[in-house]
């Protein structure tokens, strides 16, 4: 009996492994699509289905071991004559399995609301800049042209871009929000402008244009921006809020026209703008320092919205395109619009959050198969309970009741271990964020109603039919 055992879960489960495989093969290519990663599966990845098999190994032993332990403990005569009983330690196990597979599915659901309302609340925060319709341009230097030469004719080309009826502003910047810290200047060693030294952290920066602040909409709370000059550039600065805080000063005011050193000369203060979110909301604002400097970095062009209407979008890259190559033939062309750039950081949360609906799905299917089969069984075991009942002038609502008790029991101790488990994990994984939504009780409530439904829906079928059967079909071999 045993070896027949195990040789039938062994190819139930081979059949199921085999299936699922070329499961995996189909829906990949959706999968990818909709989490936006690229998953391939190779035969270099084998080595990572191992401890898979292995899993699928043991699952096979331990399916096949337990049905044959208790078929041969039977007793034959016992078998013969139908009197055989369910044992309770088989009941509690199954029990164990439903409550263990609803628990698995409130967590998941209650994971899946929390990361849809951090990817929400961080897509809907204000960063305190604009970077609706603004494009950076770029492009390599493909020879040896002379800096000043080069800065000469992106000058020009900046002047023929503002003729065009769809741009509102353009502007040289090293860097803009979105990107990360290596395309930023750094330093180690600062002095206040009280004269004290600092050089136990790396203060950043970046060169930009005076227009920048206007294109990027971002406020002054002190002073304003630089004062524009031939040459482009000056020891002028700007910085933020938590920059001026850093350095000891309470009121913005107070630190415009002071002056700090750094890179071996001093700056003046112009200006101090509002903190805003250069690296995202997944870290802190960090003391920002903008210098003054036209002649470096990328060009960054403010488009309007309403003009963009009669050339629309392509037709106004490419004739920026046109006129980039036009006046630097002696560099490539690229673009990049900020808004997308700035979202692009976000990119693996929504993955994360797209694979955890995936599963959330497949853990309600699974959950519900399983309720659904043990339903079966129960109502198989009642059924002359519930015929005798019926017979006893019991309504159809309070043999629902009767049946479906227990299993609302059993979801709402799944629903109670589930609780603090998911509180937990959420709590952790939100600790990644310096910036993040909160963990409503709504969240718990709406999880546990959804299983409960799932659940009721699950099992009132089955239930509603037992509850209508004519009990003299169930009482007849008595």
């Amino acid at each position: 009996i045993i070896l027949q055992s195990l040789f039938e879960s062994l190819l139930l489960n081979s059949v199921a492994v085999a299936l699922a495989l070329i499961l995996i093969l189909l829906v990949l290519p959706a999968f990818n699509n909709y989490v936006g990663k690229e998953l391939v599966i190779g035969l270099a990845d084998m080595g990572a289905f191992m401890p898979i098999l292995g899993f699928i190994l043991l699952g096979t032993v331990l399916s096949g071991i337990y049905p044959a332990l208790v078929l041969s403990n039977y007793s034959p005569a016992k078998a013969l004559k139908a009197a055989i009983r369910t044992s309770s330690s088989g009941v509690n196990v199954r029990k164990g399995l439903i409550v263990g597979q609803f628990m698995a599915t409130i967590i998941l659901l209650i994971g899946t609301i929390v990361v849809t309302k951090q990817i929400q609340f961080l897509q809907n925060q204000p960063i305190g800049a604009d970077l609706d319709q603004v494009v950076a341009l770029n492009g390599k230097r493909m020879d040896d042209t002379a800096d000043s030469v080069f800065i000469k004719d992106t000058r020009a080309l900046q002047n023929e871009l503002r003729n065009f009826p769809f741009v509102k502003s353009t502007v040289r910047a090293q860097t803009y929000p979105g990107e990360n810290y290596d395309d930023m200047s750094s330093s180690v060693g600062i002095t206040f402008p009280d004269g004290t030294e600092d050089d136990s952290r790396i203060w950043y920066s970046y060169a930009v244009g005076p227009e920048y602040f206007k294109l990027m909409d971002m406020q002054f709370v002190a002073g304003g921006p630089f004062l524009r000059n031939s040459k482009g550039i000056s020891d002028q600065i700007v910085m933020n809020e938590t920059f001026v805080r850093h350095m000891g000063i309470q009121r913005m005011e107070d630190a415009v026209d002071k002056t700090v050193k750094f890179f071996g000369q001093d700056w003046v203060i112009s200006g101090v703008i509002k903190d805003y979110h250069h690296f995202g909301l997944k870290t802190g604002i960090e003391p920002m320092l903008l210098r003054h400097n036209a002649n470096f970095g990328k060009l960054l062009v403010k488009l309007d919205q309403n003009s963009l209407s009669t050339s629309g979008l392509n037709g106004a890259i490419e004739m920026m395109e046109n006129k980039w190559r036009e006046l630097l033939p002696q560099s490539t062309f690229e673009y990049r619009f900020l808004d997308q750039k700035f979202e692009a950081q976000y990119k693996e949360d929504r993955a994360f959050g797209s694979a955890f609906q995936i599963f959330t799905i497949l853990a309600i299917l699974i959950a519900s198969m399983g309720l659904f089969g043990l339903t079966s069984y129960t109502i198989l075991q009642r059924k002359k309970e519930v015929g005798i009942r019926k017979v006893n002038g019991a309504t159809v609502g309070q043999i629902l009741t009767l049946l479906n008790k227990d299993f609302v029991k059993w979801v709402g101790f799944a629903f109670m271990i589930a609780v603090p488990i998911s509180w937990y994990t959420m709590n952790k994984w939100l600790e990644g964020f310096a910036y993040k939504t909160t963990i409503s009780w709504w969240i718990f409530a709406l999880a546990g109603i959804t299983a409960l439904t799932i659940a009721l829906v699950t099992v009132s079928w089955q239930s509603f039919q037992a509850a209508v059967a004519n009990p003299v079909d169930s009482l007849r071999d008595e």
